[in-house]
Order: C-alpha cells, then structure tokens, then sequence
C-alpha cells in the first residue's frame, strides 16, 4: 500500500525489538494456563466483581483473541506486534511501558485503540471486500480504516485530495452499513423462514374463531 504509511504513534524500532524479544523469552505458559483454565474474574477489594474487571476478562474469551490476531495481521509489525505482545503471549502493560519508555496507562490506552479499531466492522468489511475495489479507493480504505490516518494525512500520503480521501471513506462506510442492514434483514427472513415460533404465537392475528 506503499511506504510510510503507518500513521498512528509508532514506537521505536529498538523499543519494538526489545517487546518482540521480551515477548518470544516469556508470557506464553501464562497464556496458555488462561486459554485452559478459562477466564478468572478479578475482584475488587470489598470482594465484588468490578465492571471494568469483568469486561477486561470477557476481551480475552478464547474468540475474541483468535479473531483479533487474525485481523491484526493486516497491520504494520509495530501495531500487530503490541497486539500479540498483550493478547497472545499475555504480557503485563507495565513490563511493556518499562521497555518502550512510556507509561502503563498510555500503553494500555493504545492497545484498546488498536484492538476497537482492528475488531470494528469496518475494519472487517474492507478486509473482505476492498479486492474488489479500485486501486484508489483500496489505498484510501486502507489509510483511514486499516491504519487509522486521519483524512489529512493519508490525503498526503497518498497524494490525493482532501475531497477525495473523504469522498471514498464516506463511501466506504456506507457500503459497510449497507451490508449490515442486509445481513440482518436476511438472517431475520431466516428466522421467519425457517424458524418455529414458540405454541401460541401467530394464531391471534388473521384468524376467526367461532
């Protein structure tokens, strides 16, 4: 899709290589023991579940990881490497921050960033579809959605115009959404279909009793 279009923050390349390393020696034994124990719930003080906690461990269903490193694939070695580094081989957000000199917050808040982005419908619509696209609308797609750019930057990245960067991102959302309104409607004509109706349902309308 050409060079340097990488547009999100990028840590450095003896940052990245120190993850890569730090991620190939460690992690994978406590990886593995999540993926056959299952998720752990962990608690708050006053012993309850905490919301936040209890989502955090819903992200990491066996799933949502295994689509996720999928799809990261499509991404630049600095992104998809955060995203295995934390989802595949289980990585603490403060081991990361004290190898790419940033803190835990921040490396926490960029990972979310990433896996939304990866793991949005959009995302996966062009991965799917955008083969079957002009060249032009390929590399737009790619920028804003597949890497994130911003209108301006991938306009200059790619050497085109702010109006037609927005002209075929614009597009490209619509023929996401469209997609999605059919699938849903399909998969409800299914459903009437092919679908049995709990006893009871149906008979009151169109129908006369004696």
């Amino acid at each position: 899709m050409g060079k340097g279009m990488n547009c999100a923050t990028e840590h450095s390349r003896e940052a990245m290589g120190a993850t890569r390393e730090i991620s190939e020696r460690g992690g994978r034994e406590r990886t593995r023991a999540r993926r056959e124990n299952g998720p752990t719930l962990l608690r708050r003080k006053d012993g309850r579940e905490g919301r936040a906690h209890i989502e955090r461990e819903r992200l990491h269903t066996r799933e949502y990881v295994q689509e996720l490193l999928r799809r990261c694939e499509a991404l630049p070695e600095s992104q998809s490497g955060l995203i295995r580094a934390i989802f595949d081989d289980g990585m603490a957000y403060a081991r990361l921050a004290a190898v790419t000199g940033v803190t835990a917050r921040s490396v926490k808040r960029r990972a979310n960033r990433l896996a939304a982005r990866v793991m949005s419908p959009e995302f996966e619509f062009v991965l799917e579809h955008s083969l079957d696209w002009t060249r032009t609308r390929q590399r737009v797609a790619h920028a804003t959605i597949v890497l994130g750019c911003s209108f301006r930057q991938a306009a200059l990245n790619l050497g085109l115009s702010l109006h037609v960067v927005r002209r075929h991102h614009v597009w490209t959302l619509a023929m996401c959404e469209t997609a999605r309104v059919l699938g849903e409607r399909a998969r409800a004509a299914g459903v009437l279909i092919g679908g049995r109706k709990p006893d009871g349902e149906g008979s009151r309308e169109g129908v006369t009793h004696a």
